[in-house]
């Protein structure tokens, strides 16, 4: 009888185990902590500012555009805002201040197909 006791303490301990193995791993998943999303810290880039200097081509003050050839006889169109920042001197200036031939720096974000115009710096004239 003892025999018998033993032997089914055994296997009821066997069983216990297996079966409590068996439930841990989904025992383990419900007490862990929910997993945190991704954090998402992405800097924000700062846009680049792109410059093209030359002089003024064309202004075009009922569409607000003005076209500019650098150095190398290449023209770029730009449209401007009512933001846009134009300074000859230091002074702040109206887009219908300048004129052809004007020597000219302007800043842009954007690419070159589609730049938004920040500011516009006019060189002083040369004395002669």
């Amino acid at each position: 009888m003892r025999r018998t006791i033993v032997c089914l303490a055994a296997v009821l301990m066997g069983s216990a185990l297996g079966f409590a193995q068996q439930q841990e791993p989904s025992a383990k998943a419900q007490v862990q902590p929910a997993s945190k999303p991704a954090a998402t810290k992405t800097k924000a880039a700062k846009p680049k500012i792109s410059k093209y200097t030359g002089t003024v081509d064309s202004v075009d003050a009922a569409a607000n555009k003005l076209s500019v050839k650098n150095a190398k006889g290449s023209v770029k169109e730009f449209t401007l805002g009512a933001d846009v920042k134009i300074t000859k001197g230091g002074k702040l200036i109206t887009f219908g201040e300048l004129a052809a031939g004007d020597r000219v720096t302007v800043s842009y974000e954007g690419t070159a197909d589609a730049p938004e115009v920040k500011s516009i710096v006019v060189a002083k004239a040369k004395k002669k």
